[in-house]
């Protein structure tokens, strides 16, 4: 796409008139004024004129003042087709129109948003795509090494314009969510029908379960009443023959003298609850004097010299743990220097590469592919020469320090050794503590004193269970021994048969009924209609369950669809997100390790890891970035971003001839970023339109070219 002009008329800052600016000119322009004069203007109108859209709101594009008739007007190239994009605005003839004009034709649609739609078949580039690919702000290289780790995926996707992925991401998750809801509603369908059908089922076993316990309840207590029944009967006959005075009078005799003696036993428990446990105070005499004897046998001298030479065995080998600590802490970790020496090698064979891709074709860049000359070439092949040898040097300084240190860590190692051995074996520990030895003397006082008042307790308690014996023995002695004879039969039961012999008969009469009843009910206790409907029903819900499975089946395949869709879309590994910027990882280090030669006269490189983690080389040693000045910073941060608009270029715009550098040397830049920058820039204006914005009046002598924008009486922005 090339664009070959830009007009507008009441757009913004510029008033009642038509002002034109020539785009398809080669070269770098100077693009000058203050703050305020409308010297982006010209980029916004672009960008409205062909997506009508606009860093401010859509009627804000139209003149402040005539506040009417706002008109741009935007040429271009594509392919040997010219076209040319008209946009209207609260215009007085044409209203809001939108005109897209072919070789001079006119193919516009019919409504706004058709021909929106004819204008992106066109030119084939989306909105953010390509603000990316033509405008370089200042606002864009003053963020990425300042910004959070975390931060700088965003500022790639957003250059990239990765934004409509996670947009088609989003759109594919609403596109699933029916589906999902949808197959949710057939799972809670089939756990609701499946519910349903094992509770038939479970009701159908329940219920015959039901039944058989009624059955056999009915069943036991007609047994219950058959064997009440034979025990009446028997009871009856046994009466007919039992003398009822005679046995009442001996159950009388019996529960007297059982009573007497009932209440002597409860007197003699009270008393025997009186009673001294002597067994403790025995148990505790005994240890006490087993305790003397221990200490009797206890060499106490002996014992406290061992304890002793313990505390100078322990003393010496501290000391020599100490000293053993002090040599390792002297030991050098030699890792992290032969990690170093690996990384340096594998440095010089990238140079090597670098020099091999230049030799190749000398006339040629190595990250562009735009022609340069022999002598930059041959410029860039002698810096990489002096790195490599500079690297090589400092491998042979690292390779004596690691031999060095080597020799230093196995004398170390040895003397530790020794160390070790020197170490003494520790004896074997007294079975006593110390303050126990020290304490015996008076530990023995103390437990004879102890015996001689337990003794004393054990004679005056053993007097006072004495006294309790001798009126327990009393106790006894007035119990009744032997008891007169019980009847086999108790009282109740002998009253009762004596009473009512009559009534059992009648209750034989009463139970032989309710054992009929029992018969005829169980004959009827099952409902076998109740059974057959309960099958009928789960019948058909067997068929309703095969029918939502086959629902269930086909959802989860369209599901499936859009699973591998949104995994496509998403930020994860196997994304088209995550495999674009892996992809674009090893360009971007090379785009950014290019630029940093026009910046730097030191030498230094940056590289960055796949979670876009930097390190920085400068000078051979690896330094943070926070420790540059404000000014390195700068130079810095305009090499990343020079290089992610050279991504932008290689992704979607390699054929647009425009590119606008927004204030980019209004920054913190010394005179070195400056010539750093224009030099970048001439080279780029080979094959190129390049308008270089900026209100500072000082680079006029950078620039051949130069248009300066002003603003009229009437403060509207017009063309000097």
């Amino acid at each position: 796409m090339r664009f070959l002009f830009v007009e507008l008329k009441n757009f913004k800052r510029y008033a009642n008139y038509d002002t034109r600016l020539d785009l398809n000119v080669s070269g770098a322009r100077l693009l000058l004024g203050d703050n305020g004069n409308g010297k982006t203007s010209f980029i916004d109108a672009i960008i409205w004129c062909l997506y009508g859209r606009s860093s401010s709101s859509v009627e804000e594009v139209v003149n402040r003042y005539t506040k009417k008739d706002c008109k741009v007007e935007c040429g271009f190239y594509i392919g040997q087709d010219e076209y040319s994009v008209i946009r209207y605005r609260n215009h007085t003839e044409h209203g809001n129109k939108l005109l897209v004009f072919k070789n001079k034709e006119n193919i516009s649609r019919r409504t706004i948003n058709d021909t929106q739609d004819l204008i992106l078949e066109i030119i084939q580039i989306q909105y953010n795509a390509m603000i990316s690919s033509i405008l370089f702000s200042s606002e864009l290289y003053i963020s990425f090494l300042r910004a959070k780790v975390t931060d700088r995926l965003k500022i790639v996707e957003s250059v990239l314009s990765l934004k409509e992925i996670q947009e088609y991401y989003e759109a594919i998750r609403d596109m699933r969510k029916p589906v999902s809801e949808k197959l949710a509603e057939l799972h809670i369908n089939k756990e609701r029908i499946n519910a349903e059908i094992s509770g038939n089922e479970k009701s159908i076993v329940e219920y015959k379960d039901n039944i058989k316990k009624k059955l056999i309840e009915l069943k036991n207590k007609k047994d219950a009443l058959q064997n009440e029944v034979e025990k009446i009967k028997v009871d009856i006959e046994t009466a007919s023959h039992i003398d009822f005075e005679k046995e009442l009078q001996a159950n009388k005799q019996f529960d007297e003298v059982s009573a007497s003696n009932k209440i002597v036993t409860e007197e003699i428990k009270i008393e025997e609850k009186h009673l001294v446990d002597l067994s403790g105070i025995v148990d505790d005499i005994d240890n006490n004097k087993k305790e003397i004897e221990s200490i009797e046998h206890i060499n106490v001298d002996k014992e406290l010299n061992i304890i002793k030479i313990i505390k100078e065995v322990e003393k010496t080998n501290l000391d020599i743990d100490n000293d053993i600590l002090k040599l390792r802490n002297r030991l050098v970790n030699l890792q992290e220097k032969e990690k170093l020496v690996d990384y340096q090698e594998k440095e010089i064979t990238k140079l090597n590469k670098e020099i091999d891709k230049i030799n190749a074709n000398i006339e040629k860049c190595i990250t562009c592919g735009q022609k340069v000359s022999v002598e930059f070439s041959n410029s860039l092949i002698k810096k990489n020469e002096m790195r490599k040898n500079t690297l090589h040097s400092f491998i042979d300084t690292l390779k004596e320090e690691i031999k060095s240190d080597h020799t230093s860590n196995s004398e170390l190692t040895k003397k530790i050794d020794e160390l070790i051995k020197s170490k003494k074996s520790m004896p074997e520990s007294s079975k006593y503590k110390e303050k126990y030895l020290l304490d015996i003397g008076k530990n023995k006082e103390q437990i004879r004193n102890q015996i001689k008042i337990l003794e004393n307790s054990f004679i005056e308690k053993e007097k006072f269970n004495n006294s309790i014996k001798v009126r327990i023995k009393a106790l006894k002695e007035r119990m009744q021994k032997d008891l007169p004879e019980k009847s086999k039969y108790e009282n109740n039961y002998l009253e009762w048969l004596k009473n009512s012999a009559v009534e059992q008969k009648t209750k034989i009469d009463e139970y032989e009924k309710e054992i009929n009843l029992i018969n005829e009910r169980a004959k009827t206790v099952y409902d076998k209609k109740f059974i057959t409907g309960i099958e009928k029903r789960t019948k058909e819900l067997n068929k309703d369950v095969n029918k939502n499975n086959k629902e269930i089946e086909n959802m989860k395949e369209e599901d499936s669809y859009y699973e591998i869709l949104q995994q496509l879309f998403s930020n994860k590994t196997s994304g088209v997100k995550k495999y674009l910027i892996d992809k674009m990882l090893d360009v971007f280090n090379e785009k950014v390790n290019f630029y940093l030669p026009f910046f730097f006269d030191e030498e230094v490189s940056i590289t960055f890891d796949k979670d876009l983690n930097e390190t920085i080389l400068f000078d051979k040693n690896n330094v943070s970035f926070q420790t540059f000045s404000s000014g390195e910073k700068t130079r810095f941060e305009l090499c990343i971003a020079l290089s992610l608009f050279a991504l932008v270029k290689t992704f979607f715009s390699t054929t647009i001839n425009l590119l606008v550098f927004d204030e980019i040397l209004d920054q913190n830049l010394d005179k070195k970023g400056i010539q750093a920058v224009t030099e970048i820039i001439d080279s780029l204006s080979k094959e190129n339109s390049i308008l270089v914005i900026s209100h500072r009046d000082e680079l006029k002598e950078y620039f051949e070219n130069q248009i300066l924008i002003v603003r009229d009486k009437n403060k509207c922005s017009r063309i000097a």
